[in-house]
């Protein structure tokens, strides 16, 4: 388990596979607080793929931009 944050100072610009664990919606908007990484994907070709699977699972998967102060 990882706090969302966490996840995205240590992967930025990398895909990642994880499920969401806790998260809270305001208005329509989904913050992500909590995740469990489930992996790294270093290939967009397989990270599309990975997106395009179809799933059941709680399993999501985000391009991580660079966190700017």
């Amino acid at each position: 388990m990882m706090k969302w944050q966490e996840v995205r100072t240590l992967y930025p610009n990398q895909y990642v596979l994880f499920e969401l664990l806790d998260s809270h919606t305001e208005d329509t908007i989904q913050f992500v607080e909590e995740v469990a990484l489930v992996r790294v994907i270093q290939d967009p070709d397989e990270a599309t793929r990975e997106l395009l699977k179809p799933s059941q699972s709680p399993i999501h998967i985000c391009f991580l931009k660079p966190l700017t102060i």
